[in-house]
């Protein structure tokens, strides 16, 4: 009867420690620093338009340039 209440205390008491270990443990993020918004930026033009999202819009833009420039 003892050994069971020593176990029962031991999960107990260890049962948080190890659920506290892994949310710590999932909650670091590697420290990437200037990585991520290297790779925000490889999808953004000078202007701020979305490569994929606003191609027709970039497509519509740089025809107009280029019929400015033609005049």
């Amino acid at each position: 009867m003892l050994a069971a209440i020593l176990i029962i205390v031991a999960v107990s008491v260890l049962l948080p420690v190890l659920i506290v270990l892994v949310v710590f443990h999932m909650g670091k993020c590697p420290d990437t620093g200037g990585d991520r918004e290297r790779d925000r930026s490889e999808y953004y033009d000078q202007e701020g338009n979305h490569l994929y999202y606003d191609r027709k819009l970039i497509a519509r833009l740089e025809k107009e340039r280029a019929a400015g420039k033609d005049k």
